[in-house]
């Protein structure tokens, strides 16, 4: 049996120092303040996947603020009330538990919290088109196959954020690519800011 649950700033900080500096490049990954400053401006959360283990009749996930027993993924979001997206930021299975499923069960009970919400829901993959290495373009083009596979659409909008090109995907049954676009941009405005979005984002015609 596994649940899904909102992570405190303790676990969303164990999980940054322990899982996601080997699970994303270093180019991609924000600084702890910046998500930190995020979850006190209600513009960013996360939820963490877990087997739902009960001790004594809790479940042994929550044992301590910082505690992730149990954890089998996790997901961190950018949250737009203005625009009313989230921006699926970071994604992943731990080592271990994947090809087993877990990542698509995952998925989409993220994908029924962004409508239970009333919340669009877009995030960024790496863009292989830019990619030489064929071993990580490989890898990027399975991954962009993992959410075609789970239904997420994937736009033709793309874009180099501070030297990463990623590919925007959404997960709604309407959304055209100028509105995917639109959002994305608004989103990154919304948590970034002008200054860096203007001197750090391009986004390719």
């Amino acid at each position: 049996k596994i649940m899904i649950s909102l992570l405190s700033k303790e676990q969303m900080k164990f999980i940054f120092d322990n899982y996601m500096i080997k699970d994303f490049p270093e180019s991609e990954l924000k600084p702890w303040k910046k998500i930190e400053s995020g979850l006190l401006q209600d513009s960013y959360f996360a939820y963490g996947m877990f087997e739902d283990t009960v001790i004594h009749g809790e479940s042994s996930n929550i044992k301590g603020n910082g505690c992730v027993d149990g954890l089998k993924a996790y997901a961190f979001f950018i949250k737009s009330n203005k625009f009313n997206t989230y921006l699926l930021d970071y994604f992943a299975v731990l080592s271990g538990k994947r090809q087993s499923g877990i990542g698509s069960a995952y998925l989409q009970e993220l994908k029924n919290i962004a409508v239970k919400d009333n919340k669009e829901l877009i995030l960024e993959v790496e863009n292989p088109y830019y990619e030489s290495d064929p071993q990580k373009k490989e890898n990027m083009l399975k991954r962009i196959q993992f959410y075609k596979k789970n239904h997420i659409n994937v736009s033709n909008v793309s874009c180099n954020f501070m030297s990463n090109e990623y590919r925007i995907l959404y997960a709604s049954d309407k959304g055209n690519d100028e509105q995917i676009r639109e959002v994305t941009e608004n989103v990154y405005r919304d948590f970034f800011g002008d200054k860096l979005v203007d001197n750090e984002v391009i986004f390719h015609d």
